[in-house]
């Protein structure tokens, strides 16, 4: 079996750290099998390139479209980890131009349902197998007798690892890992941490990407602490009694693997109940899932004053994780799946089933928010024209890769017009 993972960049939040666990896991399982990553941008992670070479895995950086056609047509399966953003949107242009036979298994590694990335029909509409990470992602557009499958994010997770143990009650501790924007967790991250009815407590945060709203909040904060990037989050996260992971109803995450590493070391985790995320939650079982914010900071008291309870939870926690988080047996129905895409004859990718142009793709990925953005943008509320803006996959970020663009300048600036008018 030879495999063409493309990816579009190589970082820790984006497919490589699941793509290696991915080969790593296959070898132990079938024998014919080789593997090749190609990244559609030129950015990358040094540590994750430095474990892909020890690994024996073929990585090539944004290579030119001559080579990636020759890789594509040599692969027995392409699978593309896909969320919307300029370069996999050339990277499917590029299917439709070139009308290279292939087999494609697309892996959705956003939910899919929050704008700008709404995975819209035509992307489903190519794919020979499809796995989700979440439950809620739709799949208008599948072909007929196309598999599906929801598979979690392969977490590299080590049998041999031994709990922490439950900490210290003198001091409760929180955390947050992760992504540091308006869009991949809570923009009142900080605030909602500030002041609590804690006799003793403290909250940090790991990570990286932070924007201005996050820099702003830190710096005003009393009880949040910064701590950088962790390359050893689990030994990292030892000290702690909890994994905070806020998200709003429009964050677009479909499985952040921060969770199920914390509680894979019985850290429960705490969740909003309009997030994505919460569907991966089962509340008082291995975590807490909060109706809202005001209910949000409540919960963190309750359970900070409670150490029984808490133990409770994180005994809950750790028992139910490792029952229940099986990564072989993802790994066997990922390669079961790969094998029955295998079965398709190879296809090819016409014009009909890529939009030409980048207006028209950004704007199919914000899905139903399409109709009121082109109708009636009045209606769009604040923080829906922030995500339809300024999230990756979003207006601003087509337009710094298609400047000459003048239908996402007009867009822009209508927006752009009416965010102001509601401030």
């Amino acid at each position: 079996m030879k495999i063409l993972y493309v990816i579009p960049r190589m970082t820790y939040g984006g497919g490589m750290p699941a793509i290696l666990t991915e080969v790593k896991t296959i070898r132990q399982i079938i024998a014919d099998f080789t593997a090749t990553v190609v990244t559609l941008e030129s950015g990358l992670s040094t540590d994750m390139m430095t474990e892909a070479i020890a690994n024996g895995l073929k990585v090539l950086l944004a290579p030119s479209s001559f080579l990636l056609k020759k890789l594509i047509s040599s692969a027995d399966l392409t699978v593309v980890h896909y969320w919307n953003c300029p370069s996999m949107f050339r990277f499917l242009r590029l299917l439709a131009d070139s009308s290279v036979p292939h087999r494609l298994c697309l892996s959705v590694r956003v939910n899919g349902c929050t704008l700008p990335q709404v995975v819209p029909e035509w992307v489903y509409s190519i794919a020979d197998a499809l796995i989700q990470l979440h439950p809620r992602t739709p799949a208008i557009g599948l072909r007929p007798g196309i598999e599906k499958q929801v598979i979690p994010s392969l977490i590299r997770l080590s049998e041999q690892l031994s709990p922490p143990g439950i900490p210290s009650f003198n001091t409760f501790r929180m955390f947050h890992a992760g992504t540091l924007n308006y869009f991949k967790t809570h923009p009142q991250l900080i605030p909602l941490h500030e002041g609590l009815r804690i006799n003793d407590y403290s909250f940090d945060i790991w990570g990286t990407g932070m924007d201005k709203v996050f820099e702003d909040d830190l710096t005003q904060a009393n009880d949040v602490m910064y701590k950088g990037f962790s390359r050893s989050m689990f030994e990292d996260m030892a000290p702690y009694h909890l994994l905070c992971n806020p998200q709003t109803a429009l964050s677009y995450g479909s499985f952040d693997k921060i969770m199920r590493e914390s509680q894979w070391m019985g850290k429960p985790v705490i969740v909003l109940k309009n997030s994505f995320v919460a569907d991966h939650i089962i509340d008082g079982v291995n975590g807490i899932i909060a109706e809202d914010e005001q209910a949000y900071r409540a919960c963190l008291e309750s359970i900070a004053a409670q150490p029984a309870v808490y133990k409770r939870l994180a005994e809950s926690t750790l028992q139910y994780t490792r029952t229940h988080y099986q990564l072989i047996n993802y790994v066997e129905s990922t390669v079961q799946l790969y094998r029955r895409a295998l079965q398709r004859p190879p296809k090819v990718v016409t014009y009909a089933h890529i939009p030409e142009k980048p207006d028209d793709a950004v704007l199919d990925g914000l899905g139903h928010w399409k109709t009121l953005l082109l109708e009636q943008p009045e209606l769009l509320s604040n923080m829906e024209i922030k995500y339809a803006l300024r999230c990756e996959g979003g207006l601003i970020h087509y337009y710094k890769y298609y400047p000459d663009n003048t239908a996402l300048y007009t867009r822009i600036t209508q927006l752009l017009a009416l965010e102001q008018s509601i401030a």
